[in-house]
């Protein structure tokens, strides 16, 4: 039964981007809804692709607050408002780190190093 709810619950968040204009490139990329209860303070770390479907979703959709969003390379990123990875230690409040990569080893050295600056582990997710 919960296999049926995430299904239907993945299937809903697709129809609803494709109907309001998401980008077809993009949609291949989900937010993990399914991990993320509705109104948590969030922590999106990465700012590629993935970390930029990730953001519009979870604005688009009103689902919470993104109180950083992080990058090694925020350089490259500065017209989107996008800091260095150190700025998580200026955030006191926040529910989950949401890392946005498309590569499992990528995802696993950053939640080494996350867990290095203090972020409990519970707390990271990453998801494709």
């Amino acid at each position: 039964f919960i296999r049926q709810l995430d299904y239907f619950y993945e299937l809903s968040v697709k129809t609803y981007l494709k109907k309001y204009g998401d980008k077809k490139e993009y949609i291949r990329y989900l937010f993990p809804f399914d991990k993320i209860a509705y109104g948590k303070k969030i922590i999106l770390y990465g700012a590629g692709v993935i970390g930029q479907t990730y953001q519009e979703q979870f604005i688009r959709l009103n689902y919470g607050e993104i109180v950083a969003w992080v990058d090694k390379q925020y350089a490259l990123y500065t017209n989107l408002n996008v800091k260095g990875v150190e700025y998580i230690n200026n955030i006191d409040v926040y529910d989950y780190v949401i890392i946005a990569v498309g590569v499992q080893a990528v995802a696993e050295k950053i939640r080494q190093i996350l867990i290095t600056m203090g972020v409990d582990k519970t707390k990271i997710i990453w998801s494709i």
